[in-house]
């Protein structure tokens, strides 16, 4: 979410809505994860409006199996396959 105007509590507000699990900001962007996706975005515009921020853009983004790999190991399921080399030679009888 990008937003503008926002107070200086405005991650505490927000991890405090419903079925928010974290808040955090990375250049200016503000990351909510929550437990049922796109569910909590209703709450998160209304606390928008009455804080009189701005929100200049939304998107949302369902879990992968890319983020549950990444999230249990701190690696990226990319990065681990294409370092791995496959010993396929039992194949080739």
């Amino acid at each position: 979410m990008v937003k503008e105007g926002a107070p200086g509590n405005w991650h505490d507000a927000l991890a405090l809505l419903p079925r928010v699990l974290s808040v955090s900001e990375h250049e200016g962007v503000t990351h909510i994860t929550t437990q049922k996706g796109a569910e909590p975005l209703g709450a998160v515009m209304a606390l928008a409006r009455r804080r009189t921020v701005q929100v200049r853009h939304v998107t949302v983004h369902s879990t992968t199996l890319e983020d549950v790999f990444s999230h249990f190991t701190g690696r990226r399921l990319r990065d681990e396959l294409s370092t791995k080399q496959l010993d396929i030679s039992h194949l080739h009888r």
